[in-house]
């Protein structure tokens, strides 16, 4: 990476050139120009540095900073161990001061960081390093970054101290996302009140509030040098008045939102007393939701609590509890990056939660695993054991985290298009009453949630069992918010901004993420343009007001994006189609192309802001743009894209195709099977569906096992029973079985009609059995299920016995060798599955009942 950023930028002074990469892949070598000098942080310690030398060597940082940033550069590694101080003898060719080490730097427009580690082995980055460049404030991370690190690299220059010092690394992420530092001038009387005044707008939380560009730092850096060297003083002035980079930058702050995150707050606050709540929401699509909620993480951090998110994905329905195992694989990533004493007493608590049960969580979120351990297989149960096994490890896994000390904050976005197991977990774990400091926000589209949407249901059923639920409704911008924002952006009096607004107002609606895009592109196409001799944004209002500008943003999203290289625009399809968020190295595998060709491809989508990186993936920055994206696709092109992307995936993790994995697979493959023709290949894709409902079963996600389960007896056809009995028996128990767990006790009582009068043998029958008595247990139907299972014994030959079997004592029993006979196996199943109907209902028949079980035990 510092080969290839260096090379970028060979023709910036203070950068030193790149010589050579030399050695192997596995021991590369790089070979740079040697300075003879010393770092800043040497210097700083040797106190050797006066005041006009230290207001130098800080104007001639911002200098080389303001054109690296010009070539389209971040460095996220500024410190004051990587800016080098020449020594004066030594050559000047290429200036005195440099800034070095480019391993962490990057050519995108913004990120999205991943938590970094809080152990020692990154405590000196970690004195500089921004608020979202923790990772825990899910802010993007720009240019603006560097800017914040140099204010703390000019800190540590001009009172020879960190502005936040501890022996804790989590206590310094936690003071440069929520303390203010002591004014430089406070610390150290000899500090100029305005250098001190630079350095705390440097230093300021929010990107917005901090300098917009270095060459405006270098400015007024370069005043106050100025004025030292004539008067050997310096007054105050207004900051950041040459603070102008041409560029939009549209600030990420809230605009008439104070209400909402009032409401917000005190949620959070009446959870962090003890309780457990559900915070909903709501608003169009680009209102600004997500944005109004990640103003919580700052809160959260503070109290030292965790805030993750997940979201559930318009084009990957298919899969159960993918945002909530998204927000939790995100919480493991968190203790993942704590200290080493940290993680060991996470391992304990994890491991006393789930007990021998650990298994049924790594399914669902697989990097659990890194904490806990592998674990054994659990025992196989029944249905309604095995789902009151999953609601519980799930309430103990809650409760084991969410604490006072470590409230819990879970954001599950776009809800509008949720699972019906997910949206079970709602109820299950808002009723645990071992909850505390746990709080779920869900944010959705309510235009897109109707009366007999499943979560409107779901919401409906919370209300009446009065489970702690609250509501938050978001509404467009009016006309003086929007004129806020503009004059913000553009650094303008409102009253001149406000005939733009105006015409921003009446396009969009208001709507944010709308008002923001229209914006940009009214940027990009020169319409709304920097006068760099005024210093001020010009526009034409007459010739907007004749623009045929679109009233959908999809549509503009659309135009954008048909402006991209083509290659861009066929990779973001490809993106789109899997997923929110992806992966680039399976990007690059699907879409066929080298690593470097992926990378071109998708430089012009980082450029324009469409796709951020986050933790080395890949994300759309909207889910607008990935449904522009997806839209491009022809609609005949659609099923053999998931359809290609399927079979690249089942070729890759063939080994391995299990749990998330599977699903996906499985989801892309059914996307395209309406081009499959052969029967070999229906086949295939049918027992991979088997696979992914049996999964499914496994982890309660009823109302997915009937997705697949009747996916697979579609692509068998008519005539299943006879080419493919044992997998039509197989799907047609799991149609049955998940039915009536997900309580459509009529779809359950069909299939097992169908499988009776199809079934060739009385063990197979014997199954359906089973699941009828379950089902009828479960609905009070007492009489019904003995009836059943009288009915089953007597399909299998097996006579209620009255005479316990001779010599039988609890040590023969004891040492007996576990039943391997199915036939036995079938009746026992049966015979136990009775007991609880024949206990209640008919009490005279347990004896015969408990007697033949026994026979059949020791036959």
């Amino acid at each position: 990476n510092q080969y290839t950023i260096i090379t970028q930028l060979a023709d910036v002074p203070g950068v030193r050139l790149v010589l050579a990469k030399e050695g192997t892949e596995s021991k590369p070598v790089l070979l740079l120009q040697y300075v003879e000098g010393h770092s800043l942080a040497e210097l700083i310690q040797s106190a050797s540095l006066d005041l006009p030398e230290k207001l130098r060597i800080a104007v001639d940082v911002a200098g080389i900073l303001s054109r690296i940033h010009a070539e389209k550069v971040m460095h996220k590694d500024i410190n004051s161990s990587n800016i080098l101080v020449a020594d004066d003898d030594a050559p000047r060719s290429r200036g005195s001061v440099y800034i070095t080490d480019f391993g962490l730097a990057s050519t995108m427009r913004q990120e999205i960081s991943s938590p970094l580690k809080t152990d020692d082995t990154l405590f000196g980055t970690l004195a500089y390093i921004s608020p979202e460049q923790t990772g825990r404030m899910n802010r993007p991370v720009d240019y603006r970054t560097d800017l914040y690190s140099l204010g703390v690299t000019l800190y540590q220059l001009f009172t020879a101290q960190l502005p936040f010092q501890s022996s804790d690394p989590l206590e310094i992420i936690h003071s440069h996302i929520a303390r203010l530092p002591t004014p430089p001038a406070e610390v150290n009387s000899d500090v100029p009140a305005p250098v001190s005044a630079i350095i705390l707008k440097l230093m300021a939380k929010n990107p917005e509030d901090r300098y917009q560009t270095a060459c405006g730092l270098q400015a007024d850096l370069q005043h106050c040098l100025d004025q030292y060297q004539a008067a050997g003083q310096i007054e105050s002035f207004g900051l950041g008045r040459d603070d102008f980079s041409g560029r939009l930058r549209i600030p990420a702050k809230l605009y008439g939102r104070g209400a909402e995150i009032t409401q917000l707050l005190e949620t959070f606050e009446r959870v962090m007393g003890g309780r457990a709540e559900l915070l909903l929401v709501t608003g169009y699509a680009g209102v600004g939701k997500t944005s109004l909620v990640n103003e919580l993480q700052r809160s959260v951090t503070e109290k030292r609590g965790y805030f993750i998110e997940g979201k559930f994905d318009q084009y990957q329905r298919s899969i159960p509890y993918s945002a909530w195992g998204q927000a939790f694989a995100q919480l493991v990533n968190l203790w993942l990056a704590e200290s080493q004493a940290s993680l060991n007493a996470w391992k304990a608590i994890m491991l006393e939660a789930v007990g021998p049960n650990g298994q049924v969580l790594i399914d669902l979120f697989p990097n659990l695993e890194y904490i806990i351990g592998p674990q054994p297989a659990v025992p196989e149960l029944g249905a309604v054991e095995a789902k009151n096994r999953f609601q519980y490890l799930f309430q103990q896994f809650i409760s084991a985290v969410a604490s006072p000390d470590h409230p819990l904050v879970v954001f599950l976005d776009d809800l509008q298009w949720i699972d019906l197991a997910s949206l079970k977990l709602f109820d299950i774990l808002l009723s645990d009453p071992n909850s505390e400091c746990f709080m779920v926000i869900g944010a959705y589209r309510d235009n897109q949630v109707d009366a007999s949407h499943p979560l409107r249901l779901e919401l409906s059923h919370l209300k009446e069992r009065e489970r702690p639920t609250n509501q938050l409704r978001l509404d467009n911008l009016n006309l003086e918010q929007v004129n806020t924002l503009l004059s913000d952006s553009l650094k303008m009096p409102p009253d001149q901004c406000l005939p733009l607004a105006r015409l921003i107002q009446a396009k969009t609606g208001g709507n944010a993420f709308f008002t923001r895009e229209l914006l940009h592109t009214l940027a990009d196409d020169g319409l709304l343009s920097f006068d760099s001799q005024a210093r001020h944004w010009q526009w034409d209002i007459s010739r907007l007001n004749n623009l045929a500008i679109t009233k959908n943003v999809v549509e503009l999203m659309i135009d954008k994006m048909q402006r991209l290289p083509a290659a861009c625009q066929e990779i973001l399809q490809v993106a789109a189609c899997l997923g929110t968020q992806f992966d680039l190295t399976l990007l690059r595998l699907v879409s066929g192309k080298s690593q470097e060709k992926t990378r071109l491809a998708l430089q012009a989508s980082y450029e324009t802001g469409f796709i951020i990186q986050v933790n080395g993936s890949g994300q759309f920055a909207h889910d607008r743009i990935q449904q522009a994206a997806y839209a491009l696709i022809p609609d005949q092109g659609k099923p053999r894209l998931h359809r290609h992307i399927g079979r690249m995936l089942l070729a890759e993790t063939l080994a391995q195709a299990q749990g998330e994995h599977l699903l996906d697979i499985v989801g892309h493959l059914n996307m395209g099977s309406v081009l499959i023709d052969e029967a070999d290949e229906r086949l295939e894709l049918a027992e991979l569906n088997a696979q992914a409902a049996e999964f499914a079963l496994q982890t309660t996600a009823f109302a997915a096992v009937l997705d697949y389960a009747g996916t697979a007896i579609h692509l068998l056809g008519d005539d299943g029973w006879q080419s493919h009995y044992d997998l039509m028996l197989r799907l047609h128990l799991l149609v049955a079985e998940a039915a009536f767990l997900n309580t459509d006790y009529d779809l359950s009582e069909q299939t097992i009609d169908t499988i009776l009068t199809s079934a060739r043998s009385d063990l197979d029958k014997a199954s359906a059995y089973a699941i009828q008595i379950e089902s009828y247990n479960t609905q009070h139907q007492l009489q019904a299920a003995i009836d059943a299972g009288l009915n089953a014994l007597q399909e299998m030959d097996v006579p209620l016995q009255e005479t316990p079997p001779s010599g039988l004592t609890l040590e023969v029993l004891r040492d007996l060798p576990v039943m391997s006979d199915r036939r036995g196996q079938a009746a026992s199943k049966i015979l136990a599955a009775c007991l609880h109907p024949v206990y209640v209902s008919r009490p005279e028949l347990l004896p015969a009942i408990v007697i033949t079980a026994l026979h059949m035990t020791t036959t």
